[in-house]
């Protein structure tokens, strides 16, 4: 499980007056519903697969991470929210039924991806404190392996206290399953991408506010993060550089 949250404060002067609000991302590991979806392998998560999934094990996943959201977000439920390892929309919805979360009145942005075993990322937001401008999905392409596909990257432009605008990437890089070594390439190449994206932003906006978030199957330390994408610790940082919180 992984689990980042980080709060959102006037993100153009960070003036302690100013009103804030929280940013959490969650790997929700798996959040299949029970149909036999027959343009994915998800068959493992089916009642006759190998995780003999039903509706009651599906019900209590759905309150798992309703407790765990509302957990991390105290007394005030986040004002933003990124999942990633959603089947499809409907299971992001069932989630915002819950009763733990169904007044908050969160929406949903998502749309499946070409991932193999159908697992998306989505951003959830409160319409009271965010309101979107646009999304678009980012698609990953590999030079040596055509036929490959992974998780698209989600951008969403937006505006947060009705005064800041900033731009969230929703990402969930491929994983390690083949090797570490095997599989650097592919998060290098998810890297390269999401930085030409940033960097046309800097381009257009040089102040622009940019949150990048996900499951990177990586480290700070290592080479897609650290080298390609450019995020530093805020110490290493300099004017305009991505820091790694």
């Amino acid at each position: 499980m992984l689990i980042f949250f980080c709060s959102l404060i006037s993100l153009s002067n960070f003036a302690q007056d100013e009103p804030s609000a929280r940013f959490v991302f969650y790997n929700v590991e798996n959040l299949f519903d029970l149909n036999d979806d027959t343009l994915t392998v998800d068959e493992e998560f089916t009642p006759d697969g190998a995780k003999n999934w039903s509706q009651t094990r599906y019900r209590d996943k759905i309150e798992r991470i309703a407790k765990t959201i509302t957990a991390v977000g105290g007394w005030e439920l986040p004002a933003i929210i990124g999942l990633c390892e959603v089947e499809n929309r409907n299971v992001v919805l069932d989630l915002l039924d819950h009763r733990l979360l169904i007044n908050k009145g969160y929406k949903a942005i998502h749309k499946d991806s070409p991932d193999r075993r159908g697992i998306d990322v989505a951003f959830l937001y409160d319409p009271q404190l965010f309101q979107p401008i646009s999304s678009n999905w980012i698609s990953i392409r590999f030079e040596n392996e055509p036929d490959t596909r992974t998780r698209d990257i989600l951008h969403v432009e937006g505006v947060i206290f009705a005064s800041d605008t900033i731009h969230a990437f929703i990402n969930h890089w491929p994983s390690r399953w083949g090797g570490v070594e095997a599989t650097i390439p592919k998060r290098v190449t998810v890297a390269n991408t999401l930085r030409e994206h940033v960097d046309s932003l800097f381009l257009i906006a040089p102040n622009a506010n940019i949150l990048i978030a996900g499951d990177l199957n990586d480290n700070p330390v290592d080479r897609s993060v650290y080298s390609v994408l450019g995020a530093k610790n805020e110490s290493d940082s300099v004017q305009g550089a991505l820091v790694n919180l």
